[in-house]
C-alpha cells in the first residue's frame, strides 16, 4: 500500500514546488517592476526642469502578487522650458513564469495632454490614446520585447488660417533584443510599419498621400562593433501641388552596415573590420516613378574611417580619404522631362548624346577612387 502511495506523494510534493517557484516568481517580478520604475523616477527627478527635458510626477504604484498597475503623468519641457506638455500614462502588468520565459507583462497607455491647446488638436483627430505599447521582461529582469502602437488618426485641423484634413490608420514599432546589447553583446530586432498618411488643403488645392512604410533592421555584436542589416519600403505615394505633380510606385532600399569604433578583441569583433571605421554596402536603392515616369537605381560600397580631430578640421582631407575607398553606381532612366527635373538642360546637352525615340533618357554615373564619370565622361 505504501508503495502505491508513494508515486502521488511525489507528484503533489513536485507540484506543491513547482507552485512556490511560481508563487516567487511572480513576488521577485512585481518588487523588480516597482524597484526600475521608482529607479527611473528618481533619475527623471535628479534632473532640472531644463529645455528639452523629460520628468516623471505624480507616481502612484499599487503592487499585487499576480498584478499590479501604476500611474504617472509624463511632463515635457519645451525649448524655452517655460511651457511643459503633461501627458498621463497607466500601466498594467501580469506576473509570473510562462513558457516564453518572461516573468512579466506590462501594457501601457498614454492618454491625452493636459494642455488645452494640444487637448483640442488630439480631440479634433479623433485621437484619445495616441500611443499604446507592450513591454516584456526575461527573468533576470532585461528588457526582451517593446511594441508601441501609434493610435489612428482622422480628422480636420486648421494651421494658419488654412484647413487640413488628415487622416491615417496608425502604426506599430515592435523590438526585440537578446541580451542587453550594450553589455556582452546580443542582438536587437526592430520591425516597424506605418499604415498609409493622407494629408490634403481645401485652401490650396494639394495633397499628400505617404504609402505604407515598412522598415526592418537586425543589429548583432557589440556597440563597439557590430552588423547591420536594413531594408525598407515604401509603397505607392503622390504628391500633388500646384505647379507640381509626383508619382512614386514604391521605393525600395536594402543595405548593410558594419562599424567598429573602438580597439577590441577577436573574438567580439563581430563587424569583421581592421580599423576603427564605419563601411556600408548599398545593394539596393530603387525608386520608380509613375508620373513623371522612369527609374532611379544606385548601389554603392562607401569605407568611412574614423578620422583623427586633426583631420575632421580639413575638409579636403575628409572628401580625400572617403572618396578612395568608396564606389557609387548610379543609373537613372526616365522620359526627358524627368531627367530636366533632376539634372537640368544644361547637364544633358553636355553629357547625354543620344535621346531614345520614345523620349527616355538613360544616365549612368559612376563615382570611383576620387573620379566622377557620367556616361563614359570623366568629369572629376
Amino acid at each position: 500500500m505504501k508503495n502505491i502511495q508513494k508515486p502521488w506523494f511525489i507528484i503533489v510534493l513536485l507540484f506543491a514546488v513547482l507552485a512556490g517557484v511560481e508563487l516567487f516568481t511572480c513576488y521577485q517580478a512585481g518588487v523588480t517592476f516597482e524597484k526600475k520604475l521608482r529607479d527611473f523616477n528618481n533619475e527623471l527627478s535628479s534632473k532640472s526642469n531644463e529645455p528639452n527635458s523629460i520628468k516623471l510626477t505624480d507616481l502612484e504604484i499599487e503592487r499585487g502578487l499576480f498584478s499590479s498597475k501604476a500611474t504617472a503623468k509624463i511632463n515635457i519641457f519645451t525649448m524655452a522650458s517655460t511651457n511643459v506638455y503633461s501627458f498621463p500614462i497607466s500601466v498594467q502588468t501580469t506576473q509570473g513564469l510562462m513558457p516564453n520565459l518572461s516573468v512579466l507583462r506590462a501594457n501601457w497607455t498614454m492618454g491625452v495632454p493636459s494642455d488645452p491647446e494640444l487637448q483640442q488638436i488630439f480631440l479634433k483627430l479623433n485621437d484619445t490614446q495616441p500611443l499604446s505599447g507592450n513591454l516584456q521582461f526575461n527573468i533576470s529582469g532585461e528588457l526582451t520585447l517593446s511594441e508601441t502602437k501609434i493610435a489612428p488618426a482622422h480628422g480636420k485641423i486648421s494651421v494658419d488660417s488654412e484647413d487640413l484634413s488628415f487622416d491615417w490608420d496608425g502604426a506599430n514599432v515592435r523590438i526585440e533584443n537578446a541580451n542587453f546589447y550594450d553589455n556582452g553583446g546580443g542582438s536587437i530586432k526592430i520591425n516597424s510599419h506605418f499604415e498609409p498618411i493622407k494629408l490634403a488643403s481645401s485652401t490650396q488645392g494639394s495633397a499628400i498621400q505617404i504609402g505604407a512604410l515598412d522598415i526592418g533592421q537586425k543589429t548583432t555584436g557589440f556597440v563597439s562593433s557590430n552588423n547591420s542589416e536594413i531594408n525598407l519600403h515604401l509603397g505607392k505615394s503622390e504628391f500633388t501641388f500646384s505647379n507640381l505633380e509626383l508619382n512614386l510606385t514604391n521605393v525600395d532600399l536594402k543595405a548593410n552596415i558594419k562599424s567598429r569604433l573602438d580597439e577590441v578583441l577577436n573574438n567580439k569583433n563581430v563587424s569583421g573590420l581592421d580599423k576603427k571605421s564605419v563601411f556600408i554596402d548599398l545593394q539596393t536603392f530603387q525608386i520608380s516613378l509613375g508620373q513623371p515616369t522612369g527609374n532611379i537605381n544606385a548601389t554603392g560600397r562607401f569605407d568611412l574611417p574614423l578620422l583623427s580631430t586633426q583631420d575632421q578640421s580639413q575638409p579636403f582631407v575628409i572628401l580625400e580619404k572617403y572618396s578612395q575607398q568608396s564606389v557609387i553606381d548610379l543609373n537613372l532612366s526616365g522620359s526627358k522631362i524627368l531627367i530636366q527635373q533632376f539634372l537640368g538642360e544644361n547637364f544633358l546637352s553636355q553629357y547625354v548624346n543620344s535621346v531614345e525615340p520614345n523620349g527616355d533618357v538613360t544616365i549612368t554615373i559612376n563615382f570611383k577612387q576620387g573620379h566622377l564619370t557620367v556616361n563614359g565622361q570623366q568629369i572629376l
